[in-house]
C-alpha cells in the first residue's frame, strides 16, 4: 500500500518540476530573443523554420538603444461637459417600470408632433434600463377613420424605437383601437410587463 501511493505522488511532483523549468527557461530566453528581433536580427525559432542554422560565433552583448523621445506635450486642460440628468429610478424589487405616454401624429403622414420625440426617448430609456419590460403601443383615432390606419400609427412608432434606436422587437407589442373623444390621430405607450 505504501509503494502505491508513493508512486502516485511521484507523477505530480514531476509534473510540477517540468512545469517550473518551462516557466523558468521561458522566463529567461523571452526577453533576449525579444530584444534581438526588435534589432533586426531574426530569434532562433525563426531561423530554424526558415532551414538549418549554422552555428553562430558567441557573440558579446549588444548595447540596448533607446527610442528618442518626443518632447513632452504642451498642458492641455480638459473641458467637462455639464452632467447628464440621471434616468428615473427603477423598482428594487425588480419590477418593470412603470409609464405611460401619449404620442400626437399627424393623420395624413404618421409624422411626429408635439413631445412624440422626447416621448420615443423616454420609453426607449426605460427598455434599455430594463430589459426584460415591454411596451405596448396602441393607435388610437375616431371611429368615423379607418381602424387600419390607428393600428398602422403604432406600427410606425414601433419601427421607429426598434430600428432606430435598437430596442428588441419582441419588447414592443402594437394594436389599433378607436374612441370616440379621439380627434385625430394617437399613439398611447405604456409598460406592460418585466418579462418576455
Amino acid at each position: 500500500m505504501k509503494d502505491q501511493s508513493e508512486t502516485s505522488l511521484v507523477l505530480p511532483v514531476l509534473l510540477a518540476g517540468v512545469g517550473i523549468a518551462a516557466l523558468a527557461t521561458a522566463i529567461i530566453l523571452v526577453p533576449s530573443m525579444a530584444r534581438k528581433y526588435a534589432q533586426g536580427r531574426p530569434c532562433p525559432s525563426a531561423a530554424a523554420a526558415d532551414g538549418p542554422v549554422a552555428a553562430a560565433a558567441p557573440r558579446a552583448a549588444d548595447p540596448i538603444v533607446e527610442p528618442p523621445q518626443a518632447a513632452p506635450a504642451a498642458a492641455v486642460e480638459p473641458t467637462l461637459a455639464p452632467a447628464p440628468e440621471p434616468p428615473p429610478p427603477v423598482p428594487a424589487d425588480g419590477a418593470a417600470p412603470s409609464g405611460a405616454w401619449s404620442i400626437e401624429m399627424d393623420p395624413g403622414n404618421y409624422a411626429l408632433l408635439g413631445d412624440g420625440e422626447a416621448s420615443i426617448d423616454a420609453i426607449v430609456e426605460v427598455l434599455a434600463r430594463n430589459p426584460k419590460a415591454r411596451v405596448s403601443l396602441t393607435g388610437v383615432n375616431n371611429p368615423n377613420k379607418s381602424s387600419k390606419r390607428a393600428k398602422r400609427a403604432a406600427e410606425v412608432v414601433k419601427e421607429r424605437i426598434v430600428a432606430d434606436l435598437g430596442v428588441t422587437a419582441w419588447q414592443v407589442e402594437t394594436s389599433g383601437a378607436q374612441e370616440q373623444a379621439v380627434d385625430g390621430l394617437i399613439v398611447r405607450a405604456e409598460i406592460v410587463g418585466g418579462g418576455r
